[in-house]
């Protein structure tokens, strides 16, 4: 399989959607009243050329080509890129390393469900459990929501404090925001 990747820089988020149970079970949750579907539901970050971090059971940093070569047909996966400086990519990178290993925030998905709750339910404050479970445990969106706060010295990267955001809410930013750019996209899931 060859993969036609652009050059790719620490910072970059990746996003992954497919149509496993745990993905479809996050996607309703975080898809709130007046919403279009959620599409993705996990995220990572590159931290260099090569290696993007992930937090799944454990952080992990692991090759982006085999992550891809991993993933079946049915995953659809997008690269965005905000254009950092050396200093803001450095930050990234010092973040995923010093993450590796941490484990999950179960907590943290817990407070997902009941804000995607809340949103069910056309309340408007979409991160009031998450506000209450303040721990040092993140879900991987929560994970790349923390390393850019670090990398731009400012407490909400994605428009909420970070570590709250989920995979939806960064995906959405990203696409409103003219300072984001697609460098890289899968295509559509196979069905």
């Amino acid at each position: 399989m060859t993969l036609n990747l652009p050059d790719l820089e620490a910072g970059d988020v990746v996003f992954f959607a497919d149509e496993s149970w745990v993905s479809r079970v996050i996607r309703w949750f975080t898809t709130h009243k007046g919403e279009s579907e959620t599409v993705y539901s996990h995220c990572g970050q590159m931290i260099n050329p090569y290696l993007v971090g992930q937090q799944n059971s454990r952080v992990s940093l692991d090759q982006i080509g085999e992550v891809i070569r991993g993933r079946s047909k049915r995953t659809r996966m997008e690269i965005w890129r905000y254009d950092l400086t050396l200093g803001q990519q450095s930050k990234i990178h010092d973040h995923w390393m010093k993450a590796e290993g941490a484990p999950y925030g179960v907590l943290k998905i817990v407070a997902h469900i009941l804000d995607g709750l809340l949103g069910k339910f056309g309340r408007k404050e979409r991160v009031f459990f998450r506000r209450l479970f303040v721990t040092h445990w993140h879900t991987c969106s929560g994970r790349v929501g923390l390393a850019m706060s670090e990398a731009f010295n400012r407490p909400k990267p994605f428009a909420m404090l970070a570590g709250r955001e989920s995979p939806d809410d960064i995906h959405d930013f990203v696409l409103a925001s003219d300072r984001w750019k697609k460098v890289w996209d899968s295509g559509a899931i196979e069905r």
